[in-house]
């Protein structure tokens, strides 16, 4: 099996039937993947009979090898000023000057009191974040090259339950009848708890376990659904900027979405419970940052 290749095509050729890409991140965790791509070929058995299913993985990475205190920094403040940024977009109370200062002494912390080899983790860890990242773009690359309507990415941590299947076909038969020029993002495995990350007064509605939002918010990058539409606004946007190519994959996501959100109707959705388990968050696997 060959690394950032199409594994498979499903037969279907009817004209107006949607294409969907299937996308799994990793890094040749056996342990992980001996769990997901059982799931993922059951699930391109299900899909394929409706949809076009392409299926492919990006998992090929270079040598890890720590940032530097310099980069580490940087990506730190970035991270602060995103903090602020994604406050101001849920319009919930900003982050005070004091906060701020706390902020920046911990780095201080961090970086100069290095108890524990923290200083050395982290710069290893920073690596980590931007191949991670630079794994999802490559999948967004794949999926637009290839010419599919939808793209459902899953990183090496998402968990398929009993509802799993359902759910994920359910998010595709409402995603076919968003309008093609609209943006679309599907929430699939959560991560971090609603009230944590202070969206609920920005939902619209909740029905049958899917709660619609008004304005495009993320939780994380475990496993999503996004248009054709949504993903070439992100690839301009990475080309203007560059730099959020440094961010790690939920924020870059986060910052993405808002800058893209006042261009195009928005469609995003969450499910609650989540479509699949976040196995890093909910027991099944340690995460890689530990």
């Amino acid at each position: 099996m060959t690394n950032d290749s199409l594994l498979k095509n499903s037969p279907k050729t009817m004209e107006d039937t949607k294409s969907v890409v299937l996308c799994l991140i990793h890094n040749e965790n056996e342990s992980r993947n001996k769990v997901i791509r059982p799931s993922l070929e059951k699930l391109f058995i299900v899909l394929s009979m409706n949809f076009n299913i392409q299926v492919t993985e990006v998992s090929y990475q270079h040598q890890i090898l720590p940032h530097n205190l310099t980069l580490c920094i940087i990506r730190d403040l970035m991270y602060q000023v995103l903090d602020h940024q994604w406050c101001r977009y849920r319009s919930i109370k900003l982050p005070t000057f004091v906060y701020h200062i706390k902020r920046l002494i911990l780095l201080l912390i961090k970086y100069l009191g290095n108890k524990h080899n923290v200083r050395e983790r982290y710069q290893k860890n920073s690596a980590i974040e931007t191949i991670v990242t630079d794994k999802h773009i490559r999948g967004w690359d794949f999926f637009l090259q290839s010419g599919c309507d939808f793209l459902i990415m899953f990183e090496d941590d998402a968990v398929f339950n009993e509802g799993s299947f359902q759910k994920i076909k359910l998010s595709l038969e409402n995603a076919a009848k968003v309008p093609k020029d609209s943006y679309l993002y599907i929430d699939l495995a959560g991560g971090c708890s609603i009230s944590d990350l202070k969206i609920s007064h920005l939902a619209l509605e909740r029905k049958d376990g899917i709660t619609t939002y008004r304005k495009p918010v993320t939780n994380t990058a475990c496993a999503y659904i996004l248009n054709r539409t949504i993903v070439e606004e992100f690839k301009r946007i990475l080309i203007r900027h560059p730099i959020y190519r440094l961010i790690g994959i939920d924020w870059m996501m986060n910052k993405l979405l808002i800058e893209s959100q006042s261009k195009h109707s928005t469609f995003c959705f969450h499910f609650e419970p989540p479509a699949l388990n976040h196995g890093s968050v909910t027991g099944e696997f340690v995460a890689w940052e530990r």
